[in-house]
């Protein structure tokens, strides 16, 4: 993936996004040393300041680390401090997998049936356009599309609960679910999300949290499934 020059008037966010992109992408290596400042300012075609704001960011998310004397270096990202750093995951094996959509069998149940419960017409209105983008995108093969409309969708039921701590759980691990998603959808394609997020819907839509907790424990149930089968 090449850098390419900065456009936007938020340059160091610009920097950030396209550096972590690189990191998470696995373009960039864990221990791989990254060039000067310098060296990155002229790439991007902008002032050290910026490429120093962006790095300090990256350093605070422990994704790369700096050396006296040595330089900059692409840190090591495990799941476990990328949970307890709320990071987002570089690199999830099947297992690390596994762990996830546990994870989110315990959150995204109870998700679904506080959104049946408290969803408002704006609320279903999102998820509404959120599926009919999902249905519409079925047939193009983009898979970082279909895995960030998949998110989307979980992110968007989280707000339907009006619960402020899952709205943040959600913007705290929704790298991680990207991550995920991603990973999912290209060992398994999208029909899980094109089954059952459509059903989640039609419970939200009728206030039946009883039928959006089961339909999406459901969901997760067969993703779980096929994981393990996978293994096999």
């Amino acid at each position: 993936m090449p850098i390419e020059p900065i456009k936007k008037s938020n340059v160091s966010e610009e920097v950030f996004e396209q550096l972590k992109a690189l990191i998470y992408s696995g373009e960039w290596k864990p221990g791989e040393k990254i060039q000067s400042e310098n060296d990155l300012a002229k790439t991007f075609h902008v002032s050290r300041v910026s490429i120093r704001a962006a790095l300090n960011r990256l350093n605070g998310l422990g994704l790369v680390v700096s050396k006296q004397g040595e330089g900059t270096f692409v840190g090591e990202v495990s799941v476990e401090n990328c949970m307890n750093s709320l990071l987002p995951m570089l690199l999830m094996d099947r297992s690390q997998l596994l762990d996830v959509y546990e994870f989110r069998k315990i959150i995204d149940v109870g998700s679904a049936k506080l959104a049946a419960l408290n969803a408002t017409e704006a609320d279903i209105q999102a998820l509404s356009e959120n599926v009919q983008k999902m249905q519409e995108l079925q047939d193009a093969c983009d898979i970082p599309e279909f895995a960030r409309l998949d998110v989307e969708f979980h992110t968007l039921l989280a707000a339907a609960t009006q619960n402020s701590v899952m709205v943040k759980v959600y913007a705290i691990i929704q790298e991680v679910l990207l991550t995920e998603q991603t990973k999912q959808h290209r060992l398994f394609g999208p029909s899980g999300g094109l089954i059952f997020h459509p059903l989640v819907l039609e419970a939200v839509k009728k206030g039946d949290g009883v039928e959006a907790a089961r339909v999406m424990e459901e969901h997760l149930d067969k993703s779980i499934q096929k994981l393990k089968e996978s293994w096999k």
